[in-house]
């Protein structure tokens, strides 16, 4: 968290991480438990983002070809129906 302090250029930004770095340091064990739980969940959403992402896009690709193939569907079915049919006449 020193690092992360020292390497950025903003000003507010770093006292934020000093501040979090203290805590830290001198914290008690449930202390440290509650930074590092910040710290685990920004891992957690950096690391499942792409994921989510993924499975999203995966999702609607799905569901765009559902209806493409509700619509060839319809269209099959109503040329059906628009052609003559082939059958012999009966009976003659």
């Amino acid at each position: 968290m020193e690092r992360v302090a020292n390497s950025h250029p903003d000003l507010e930004v770093k006292k934020f991480w000093r501040e979090k770095a203290r805590t830290f340091r001198g914290g008690n064990m449930e202390e440290r438990e509650s930074v590092l739980d910040e710290i685990g969940r920004g891992i957690l959403v950096l690391l499942s983002t792409p994921f989510v992402l993924v499975g999203g896009a995966l999702r609607g690709v799905g569901s765009l070809l559902g209806g493409v193939a509700s619509v060839l569907t319809g269209i099959g079915g109503l040329a059906g129906k628009l052609r003559p049919s082939k059958r012999k006449p009966s009976g003659i």
